[in-house]
């Protein structure tokens, strides 16, 4: 079911089990309607310290705009919520950093 969230035009997710376990998580999150893979960008320098995740913004409709990083790979995530505006959204969003923290 929790995959079933996970949807979009890009099937390849960085990370490889480790950013996918991360996107499960962020999907078992009961005001999470979808979780959309974006498009990956290489960063120039070579990154290290595993596979990161990071909220960038919060709409005005309460959708999240994320990045997950894996090395020298950066991959957008775009989360659809539940929210109705920018305020719920970004309750949502800390929720979401709570739960990764522990990850």
């Amino acid at each position: 079911m929790l995959k079933n969230k996970i949807c979009g035009k890009h099937p390849t997710i960085i990370g490889e089990r480790k950013g996918l376990e991360k996107l499960l998580e962020v999907a078992k999150i009961p005001y999470i309607k979808k979780v959309v893979p974006g498009q990956i960008k290489a960063k120039g320098a070579k990154g290290g310290g595993g596979v990161r995740f990071k909220v960038t913004r919060v709409d005005s409709k309460g959708n999240i705009k994320a990045l997950l990083a894996n090395g020298a790979s950066v991959q957008e995530i775009f989360i659809i919520t539940t929210a109705s505006n920018f305020e719920q959204g970004k309750e949502i969003a800390e929720i979401i950093l709570k739960l990764l923290e522990k990850t």
